[in-house]
Protein backbone atom coordinates (compact mmCIF):
# COMPACT_ATOMS: atom_id res chain seq x y z
CA UNK A 1 0.00 0.00 0.00
CA UNK A 2 1.33 3.88 -0.71
CA UNK A 3 1.93 5.36 2.60
CA UNK A 4 -1.20 7.66 3.38
CA UNK A 5 -0.25 11.10 4.15
CA UNK A 6 -1.93 14.14 3.03
CA UNK A 7 -0.08 16.18 0.29
CA UNK A 8 1.52 19.62 0.31
CA UNK A 9 2.49 21.09 -3.49
CA UNK A 10 4.30 23.87 -3.83
CA UNK A 11 2.50 25.15 -0.63
CA UNK A 12 -0.78 24.21 -1.27
CA UNK A 13 -2.32 21.59 1.08
CA UNK A 14 -4.62 18.80 -1.03
CA UNK A 15 -6.23 15.73 0.50
CA UNK A 16 -4.91 12.83 -1.86
CA UNK A 17 -1.64 10.99 -0.95
CA UNK A 18 1.07 9.20 -3.03
CA UNK A 19 3.31 9.91 -6.08
CA UNK A 20 3.08 14.06 -6.20
CA UNK A 21 5.69 14.04 -8.72
CA UNK A 22 4.26 13.67 -12.38
CA UNK A 23 2.39 10.14 -11.10
CA UNK A 24 1.36 8.14 -14.42
CA UNK A 25 -2.04 8.02 -12.94
CA UNK A 26 -4.25 9.34 -10.18
CA UNK A 27 -7.55 8.09 -8.93
CA UNK A 28 -10.03 10.22 -8.00
CA UNK A 29 -13.31 9.23 -6.13
CA UNK A 30 -16.83 11.13 -5.63
CA UNK A 31 -15.72 12.04 -1.99
CA UNK A 32 -13.07 10.60 0.97
CA UNK A 33 -14.34 7.54 3.45
CA UNK A 34 -15.44 9.22 6.77
CA UNK A 35 -14.31 6.13 8.38
CA UNK A 36 -10.92 6.57 7.17
CA UNK A 37 -10.11 9.97 5.95
CA UNK A 38 -9.00 8.77 2.46
CA UNK A 39 -10.47 8.82 -0.70
CA UNK A 40 -10.13 5.11 -1.01
CA UNK A 41 -10.92 2.22 1.19
CA UNK A 42 -8.42 -0.12 1.77
CA UNK A 43 -10.06 -3.16 -0.15
CA UNK A 44 -10.54 -1.20 -3.07
CA UNK A 45 -6.97 0.42 -2.84
CA UNK A 46 -5.83 -3.61 -2.61
CA UNK A 47 -7.98 -4.68 -5.71
CA UNK A 48 -6.68 -1.92 -7.64
CA UNK A 49 -3.30 -2.68 -6.73
CA UNK A 50 -3.51 -6.36 -7.31
CA UNK A 51 -4.87 -5.86 -11.03
CA UNK A 52 -2.75 -3.10 -11.88
CA UNK A 53 0.42 -5.05 -11.01
CA UNK A 54 -0.78 -8.05 -12.27
CA UNK A 55 -1.11 -5.63 -15.52
CA UNK A 56 2.87 -4.62 -14.79
CA UNK A 57 1.96 -1.05 -13.73
CA UNK A 58 4.18 -0.16 -10.77
CA UNK A 59 2.25 1.11 -7.72
CA UNK A 60 4.70 3.90 -7.13
CA UNK A 61 2.97 5.87 -10.41
CA UNK A 62 -0.16 6.49 -8.60
CA UNK A 63 -1.54 9.35 -6.54
CA UNK A 64 -5.13 9.18 -4.97
CA UNK A 65 -7.48 12.02 -4.29
CA UNK A 66 -11.25 13.08 -3.92
CA UNK A 67 -13.85 15.65 -5.43
CA UNK A 68 -15.06 16.23 -1.76
CA UNK A 69 -13.56 16.24 1.46
CA UNK A 70 -16.72 14.28 3.09
CA UNK A 71 -20.09 12.87 2.63
CA UNK A 72 -21.12 15.65 4.36
CA UNK A 73 -19.99 18.15 1.83
CA UNK A 74 -21.78 16.74 -1.38
CA UNK A 75 -24.25 19.45 -2.27
CA UNK A 76 -24.78 21.71 -5.24
CA UNK A 77 -23.37 24.49 -3.34
CA UNK A 78 -19.62 22.77 -2.63
CA UNK A 79 -20.01 21.69 -6.31
CA UNK A 80 -18.31 24.51 -8.00
CA UNK A 81 -15.81 25.01 -5.37
CA UNK A 82 -14.74 21.38 -4.77
CA UNK A 83 -14.60 20.49 -9.14
CA UNK A 84 -11.90 23.73 -8.71
CA UNK A 85 -9.95 22.41 -5.87
CA UNK A 86 -10.03 19.24 -7.74
CA UNK A 87 -8.83 21.09 -11.07
CA UNK A 88 -6.14 22.77 -9.36
CA UNK A 89 -4.72 19.70 -7.57
CA UNK A 90 -4.75 17.72 -11.09
CA UNK A 91 -2.72 20.52 -12.52
CA UNK A 92 -0.50 20.08 -9.83
CA UNK A 93 0.41 16.54 -9.72
CA UNK A 94 0.08 16.38 -13.72
CA UNK A 95 -0.82 12.81 -13.94
CA UNK A 96 -0.98 11.22 -17.62
CA UNK A 97 -4.32 9.59 -17.31
CA UNK A 98 -6.96 9.71 -14.74
CA UNK A 99 -9.50 6.92 -13.07
CA UNK A 100 -12.89 8.85 -12.53
CA UNK A 101 -14.69 6.42 -9.86
CA UNK A 102 -18.88 7.33 -10.66
CA UNK A 103 -20.73 8.94 -13.42
CA UNK A 104 -20.53 12.39 -11.36
CA UNK A 105 -17.09 12.80 -12.14
CA UNK A 106 -16.98 11.69 -15.31
CA UNK A 107 -20.01 14.14 -16.41
CA UNK A 108 -17.59 16.47 -14.83
CA UNK A 109 -14.92 15.77 -17.02
CA UNK A 110 -15.78 14.07 -20.02
CA UNK A 111 -17.30 16.00 -22.46
CA UNK A 112 -19.00 13.43 -24.76
CA UNK A 113 -19.74 11.20 -21.42
CA UNK A 114 -23.14 9.42 -21.41
CA UNK A 115 -23.55 6.62 -18.79
CA UNK A 116 -21.32 5.13 -16.95
CA UNK A 117 -22.51 1.64 -18.35
CA UNK A 118 -22.00 2.48 -21.61
CA UNK A 119 -18.14 4.42 -21.18
CA UNK A 120 -16.88 2.40 -18.32
CA UNK A 121 -12.71 2.08 -19.39
CA UNK A 122 -13.38 4.20 -22.61
CA UNK A 123 -10.73 6.84 -22.86
CA UNK A 124 -11.56 10.68 -22.92
CA UNK A 125 -9.51 13.64 -23.39
CA UNK A 126 -10.06 16.31 -20.57
CA UNK A 127 -8.89 19.28 -19.17
CA UNK A 128 -8.16 20.73 -16.22
CA UNK A 129 -8.01 24.27 -16.66
CA UNK A 130 -4.74 24.48 -19.67
CA UNK A 131 -3.77 21.26 -18.79
CA UNK A 132 -5.15 18.19 -20.51
CA UNK A 133 -5.11 14.20 -19.57
CA UNK A 134 -6.81 11.38 -20.70
CA UNK A 135 -9.61 10.33 -18.42
CA UNK A 136 -11.18 6.78 -18.16
CA UNK A 137 -14.15 6.64 -15.96
CA UNK A 138 -15.59 3.66 -14.01
CA UNK A 139 -17.91 2.39 -11.66
CA UNK A 140 -17.39 2.92 -8.00
CA UNK A 141 -16.45 -0.09 -5.89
Amino acid sequence: MIARKMSYIKDEKFGGYGNTRSPKYMVVSEFFRDDLEFPVGANTESMLQSFFERAGISWKDFYFTSLYPSRSEVDAVNMQKSFSALEREIRFVKPKRVLLMGSTLASLFCKDFDEIREDHGAFFYAHAGAFGFYAVPTYEF
